[in-house]
C-alpha cells in the first residue's frame, strides 16, 4: 500500500518538475529586479513576450516533451531575458504632464536631434530595452545645453526639464512624422517603443531641428534656424487689423506643397487662391506660405504669414511637421 500511495506516474512527474521551475524562474525573476516591470501585455508588440510567459508558453506547447527538454527551454529563456524587448505599459504623456518619464523622453529626443537643447550624460548609459524601462523612473543624470544663444532668448522660457511643454510638443511630433506615426504630439505606446529602439541604434533625426521667428515689428520679417545656425531670412507679412496674426509659439502641424484657399474676409467678402504654394499650418487656419504681392514687410494677409516665393520654397526645404513657429510684436 506504501508503494501506491508515494507512486506517481509520467504525467503527473512531469507537471510537477514543469511546475517546481516555472517557480524557481519567477523567483529568479523577482529577485533580479524585474518585479518592477509589469507583464500585461502591448498591442504594439504583439510577438515579443517576457522571459516568465515565454517559459510558459515553451512548458505548453511541449506538453508530454522530454521534461529535461523543458528544463533546458527555462534556462534557455532566463539566459535570454535581458535580450528580449519585455511587455510593458508605457507612461503616457503630453502638454501639461511632468516628472521622471517626460525628464527621460527630453533626454532621448535631445540626444537623437529632436530638440533645441543636447543632452550629455555624467557617466555611460547602457542602452538596452530593459535599462530604458528602468529609466523611465530613474532617468540617468546629465546636463541640457542650447545649440543656440539665440534660440535659447526665444524659447528658454518655454523649455522645462521634466515638463512637457509645446518645445517637448514639437520634438514629439518631428519624431513620429519622421518614423510615419500618427503626428499628435502625445507620447504614447507606439512613440515610446520607436524611440526606444532608435535610442539603442543611435538613429538621429536625418532632417536636424528647424525653429522659425517672425517679428512683427516693421519691417517685418521671417528668421529660420537649422541645427542652430541661421538659414533663412526674408521679408514677412502678417495679418491686417481685422485678421491679425496672433503672438506665441506653435509647432506645424498641416502641411501642403501647394493648395487652394478659401474663405471670408473681414468685410465679409469671399476669396479663392489657388495654388498657393508651400503651405505650414502652424496656429488655426494661419501658416507660413508663398504669396505674390508688390512688396512685404507689413500687415497685408488674413492671418498666415506671406513670404516672396523664393524665401517659401527655401523655408519649405527646412521647415516640417513639428517645427516650433513663434510669432512676436
Amino acid at each position: 500500500m506504501f508503494c501506491r500511495l508515494v507512486h506517481f506516474d509520467r504525467k503527473t512527474v512531469f507537471s510537477l518538475r514543469a511546475g517546481f521551475f516555472a517557480s524557481v524562474l519567477s523567483l529568479i525573476l523577482l529577485l533580479s529586479g524585474c518585479g518592477r516591470i509589469t507583464s500585461t501585455a502591448d498591442p504594439t508588440t504583439p510577438d515579443l513576450q517576457t522571459p516568465v510567459a515565454q517559459a510558459q508558453t515553451t512548458a505548453a506547447a511541449t506538453s508530454g516533451a522530454d521534461p529535461h527538454q523543458i528544463e533546458m527551454e527555462l534556462s534557455k529563456n532566463l539566459k535570454a531575458k535581458h535580450s528580449l524587448t519585455p511587455a510593458v505599459d508605457y507612461p503616457l504623456v503630453r502638454i501639461g504632464s511632468s516628472g521622471s518619464a517626460v525628464l527621460r523622453l527630453q533626454q532621448m529626443l535631445a540626444e537623437l536631434g529632436y530638440l533645441p537643447v543636447n543632452w550629455h550624460s555624467e557617466r555611460p548609459f547602457q542602452r538596452t530595452h530593459w535599462s530604458e524601462l528602468e529609466a523611465f523612473i530613474y532617468p540617468p543624470k546629465g546636463t541640457f545645453a542650447w545649440s543656440s544663444n539665440t534660440m535659447h532668448e526665444y524659447l528658454g522660457r518655454l523649455w522645462q526639464p521634466s515638463k512637457f511643454t509645446v518645445v517637448t510638443k514639437g520634438a514629439v511630433m518631428a519624431f513620429q512624422a519622421q518614423h510615419h506615426l500618427a503626428v499628435d504630439g502625445i507620447a504614447g505606446p507606439q512613440v515610446w517603443a520607436s524611440l526606444i529602439q532608435a535610442d539603442i541604434a543611435d538613429k538621429d533625426n536625418p532632417s536636424g531641428y528647424t525653429y522659425v521667428f517672425v517679428s512683427k515689428r516693421l519691417p517685418e520679417r521671417l528668421t529660420l534656424w537649422h541645427n542652430g545656425k541661421v538659414e533663412v531670412t526674408s521679408l514677412a507679412n502678417t495679418g491686417i487689423a481685422g485678421a491679425p496674426t496672433p503672438d506665441g509659439t506653435w509647432p506645424v502641424y498641416l502641411r501642403y506643397r501647394s493648395q487652394t484657399m478659401t474663405g471670408t474676409s473681414p468685410s465679409g467678402s469671399k476669396y479663392s487662391d489657388p495654388g498657393v504654394p508651400f503651405v505650414n499650418y502652424f496656429y488655426g487656419g494661419d501658416a507660413v506660405h508663398g504669396f505674390a504681392r508688390a512688396a512685404y514687410g507689413y500687415p497685408q494677409s488674413l492671418g498666415c504669414v506671406e513670404l516672396p516665393y523664393s524665401a517659401a520654397q527655401a523655408v519649405w526645404q527646412y521647415m516640417g511637421y513639428g517645427t516650433l513657429v513663434t510669432v512676436s510684436s
